[in-house]
């Protein structure tokens, strides 16, 4: 063999590695992505994509947390300036009646779960989005919102992966 042919046959052996890692690597991310993009929708659909795909409990977990989180980050920063925008529209309309059945539902629910309760439901009941308006319609604050939301949410995807990672080990 002479010098060049080796030197070729080396550096397509090189090429061929770097092709194999560089697709793994693709392949990787699109799976963390998928249960990332799940879990922003529908927070139970982040473990059982990841468990779907194979990934590991603890990959599956943060994933499904980052999906969440980014979910409520985003849905309160652009739910804050569509509450400011919608109190300058509703300013100019005339009030309607203060203590209606409705306002009063409300203030039970605030009094009686407040945060903590919407936080816990939110993964289970409520989608991400859905939680994400609820605590903004009660009016907390931004960033108690975050900190239990994402106590909840690393809550829940502790428990919903080992779930799921269980339900397969044992049935499928």
């Amino acid at each position: 063999m002479f010098r060049n042919e080796w030197i070729c046959v080396k550096i397509g052996y090189l090429y061929s590695f770097v092709l194999y890692i560089h697709t793994s690597i693709i392949d990787m991310l699109a799976k963390y992505i998928a249960v990332i993009s799940a879990a922003m929708l529908k927070f139970f659909a982040g473990p059982v994509t990841g468990v779907a795909l194979g990934l590991s409990p603890v990959a599956i977990m943060l994933c499904s947390w980052s999906g969440m989180m980014l979910s409520i980050v985003l849905f309160v920063t652009v739910g804050e300036k569509v509450q400011r925008y919608w109190g300058d529209l509703r300013s100019e309309r005339p009030k309607k009646k203060r203590f209606s059945k409705q306002n009063r539902r409300y203030v039970w629910v605030k009094q009686k779960a407040g945060l903590w309760g919407i936080a816990l439901l939110t993964p289970i009941l409520l989608s991400p989005i859905g939680g994400a308006i609820v605590s903004l319609a009660f009016r907390y604050p931004r960033t108690e919102i975050f900190v239990k939301m994402a106590l909840s949410g690393a809550v829940w995807a502790i428990l919903q992966t080992f779930f799921f990672v269980y339900v397969r080990g044992n049935l499928g």
